[in-house]
């Protein structure tokens, strides 16, 4: 990120707009750019800037997987070795069902530091998909956690 910017009210504006739920229309930075009284152009440069100094990493479509008919869904924590990284990240790039994949640091007393959110239309194919990452992943011991209720579903927003 570069350091020699510093954020604007206007890039704040921006940021904060771009943190909500994004309208699903023709035109959706219409009203923002009325409320910030630019044309809908500029707030596109505006943007665009901002991701080239680094502010913006990505701007992406969250599916809510539930509406589409994923309600099977667990996390499933796998005893593999963090030098597999490069295995798991070639069979989940490809793998539509992970919608999360982490390493992460664990007690010894918990030696699954692989974790992985898979989503399926039915538990038989959330199953299956478990046991099918089983085999690409060499890995037979894993612990599953299948959801059973979603309580909150956004997205982090930052103070700026």
């Amino acid at each position: 990120m570069s350091s020699k910017y510093s954020l604007q009210n206007i890039d704040r504006s921006i940021l904060e707009f771009l943190q909500l739920e994004i309208p699903v229309c023709e035109r959706p930075y219409k009203e923002l750019s009325q409320r910030l009284r630019m044309t809908e152009n500029e707030i596109v440069q505006r943007i665009q800037f901002l991701i080239d100094q680094g502010f913006i990493k990505r701007l992406g479509a969250i599916l809510y997987h539930h509406s589409v008919g994923y309600t099977y869904n667990a996390l499933v924590a796998w005893a593999v070795s963090p030098s597999s990284s490069s295995l798991v990240a070639e069979v989940v790039k490809t793998n539509l069902s992970v919608s999360h994949c982490y390493f992460r640091s664990c007690p010894d007393a918990f030696p699954y530091p692989l974790f992985t959110m898979i989503h399926e239309r039915t538990e038989q194919k959330l199953n299956n998909r478990i046991h099918e990452l089983s085999k690409l992943f060499y890995c037979i011991d894993y612990i599953v956690l299948k959801s059973i209720k979603e309580w909150k579903k956004t997205s982090m927003q930052y103070t700026l």
